[in-house]
């Protein structure tokens, strides 16, 4: 993987970066925000956001993630996870970092306005977060 000289900077100050990947096919509901360095620095997965909101939400979200990492927390699929929102838990699920970059990523499930992270009381964007990036 090609990183540019910032990324490889806060990769070596910080032990993670992250990308933040725009859909690329009109009508895609979807991002691809993640980071790198985890595994190596860490021996923990990266992790993932896929929710369309805007970049600095969804580093926010991420670094408080990775600031619990770097302090010793490991986190795992299925995991509920308090404090990264205001209001309410996000959830972690497996994925793949897209269909065609097999790399393995701790999913964020972003919880919608009532609070829901299960995929069954979820629909729209919310829904599509349970989904295969292409």
């Amino acid at each position: 993987m090609d990183i540019s000289p910032e990324e490889q900077e806060a990769l070596e100050s910080q032990g993670w970066f992250s990308h933040f990947v725009m859909p690329t096919v009109d009508g895609q509901t979807w991002v691809n925000y993640h980071t790198h360095g985890l595994p190596e620095h860490y021996a923990h997965p990266d992790f993932q956001l896929v929710l369309p909101l805007d970049s600095k939400t969804l580093h926010a979200l991420a670094a408080k993630l990775v600031d619990r990492v770097k302090k010793g927390e490991r986190f795992a699929p299925g995991v509920r996870v308090s404090g990264i929102t205001a209001k309410y838990d996000v959830l972690l699920i497996d994925a793949s970092e897209t269909k065609t970059i097999r790399r393995k990523v701790l999913r964020v499930i972003i919880p919608d306005k009532n609070g829901n992270v299960d995929k069954e009381f979820l629909s729209g964007i919310f829904a599509d977060q349970f989904q295969e990036l292409p």
